[in-house]
């Protein structure tokens, strides 16, 4: 069984990385400048701009709050404005919300009624 982190960190953070990278390259930003920006390497960000990794971005672009709020995140981590790091977990809980459980227990056998995400004092 997979636990709710696990699915974050191999689902979820790779597809924000990966509307990210889009979203500050669109704003004119190099693979160099976003790498930096994101604290990865530039192959890292060459790989989610061609999306061979992050492949999950249907869940962002099918939520509109959420696909607003990446937008929002990638301008403020491009003005310098939000450290990338604290962003990350501010979306994390913003997706946990909205569509991680879903996809947790539609990914996961036997999860068709957990509710731990919501339980545990830590992800709340």
């Amino acid at each position: 069984m997979r636990p709710f982190c696990e699915v974050v960190v191999k689902e979820v953070l790779p597809a924000v990385r990966s509307i990210l990278a889009k979203e500050l390259k669109d704003s004119g930003m190099t693979q160099d400048e976003i790498a930096k920006a994101l604290g990865i390497t530039q192959a890292s960000v060459s790989h989610y701009l061609k999306q061979a990794r992050g492949k999950n971005v249907r869940m962002f672009e099918e939520n509109p709050r959420l696909k607003k709020r990446l937008k929002e995140t990638a301008e403020r981590i491009k003005e310098k404005k939000a450290n990338p790091v604290m962003e990350f977990c501010v979306v994390c809980k913003d997706v946990r919300k909205e569509i991680v459980c879903k996809f947790h227990r539609d990914s996961t056998p036997g999860l068709k009624t957990c509710d731990v995400c919501f339980t545990m004092e830590v992800c709340k």
